[in-house]
């Protein structure tokens, strides 16, 4: 799939290759919120939702098409995030303890993800120096190691997953030279996946990533 994004924004080049192009290049940093959702299709009880901050950054490229809308191709890197929740031990000897639960530990699973992304972004001029724009297209995400659908108990220790979901973001920019400016930007990621293992069964998993970024733009 990421051949596939860099071949289409590859291809659409020679489109512009008469015109002047307008390219432009952009750092990313800021924050990523993760909430995750887990359960079982047997339905055994077993469901997560924990939510857990990370550090996020990213580059991106991109490509005028017209004077209002532009071609775009990014990496991201949401960070590894720290996903906690409680395990709670049933007391099998009622009759001895009064409470219910003989004792219980915290979990803590790290899930590092990233995305390269295919977009278009639009654009609107709110001033001389302030513009607004909104992105929307194909991210190809991908887990490094740990997945949601290990939030709950899968008896196995496979790991890693990819796949493909729409994003979409909205930004404001300020420009402070011809070439040179600034920005603020929120994007959202919906990841909802589904996982089968032989000892559990399916396991359905959802991530939503809200990604808070700041950035940092040259126009070539």
């Amino acid at each position: 799939m990421k051949k596939q994004l860099f071949g289409l924004a590859v291809l659409s080049l020679p489109m512009y290759a008469k015109a002047d192009i307008a390219i432009f290049s952009e750092v990313l940093f800021g924050k990523a919120n993760n909430e995750f959702y887990a359960e079982q299709e047997s339905d055994l009880g077993y469901k997560r939702a924990p939510s857990a901050n990370s550090d996020s950054w990213g580059l991106r490229l991109g490509v005028g098409l017209t004077d209002r809308l532009a071609l775009e191709v990014a990496q991201h890197f949401h960070g590894e995030s720290l996903a906690e929740y409680s395990v709670h031990v049933s007391n099998t000897h009622s009759g001895i303890y009064q409470n219910p639960y003989d004792y219980s530990y915290r979990a803590r699973f790290p899930i590092d993800t990233e995305s390269l992304r295919l977009g278009i972004k639009g654009e609107i001029e709110v001033s001389t120096n302030i513009n607004a724009n909104i992105r929307v297209g194909m991210a190809h995400w991908q887990y490094k190691d740990v997945i949601p659908a290990q939030l709950v108990p899968t008896g196995s220790n496979s790991s890693g997953d990819s796949g493909n979901d729409i994003y979409t973001s909205i930004g404001v920019e300020y420009r402070l030279t011809d070439n040179l400016y600034v920005g603020l930007e929120y994007s959202l990621l919906n990841i909802k996946e589904s996982k089968e293992y032989d000892n559990t069964g399916v396991v359905q998993y959802e991530h939503n990533l809200h990604d808070i970024s700041m950035l940092l733009g040259w126009a070539f």
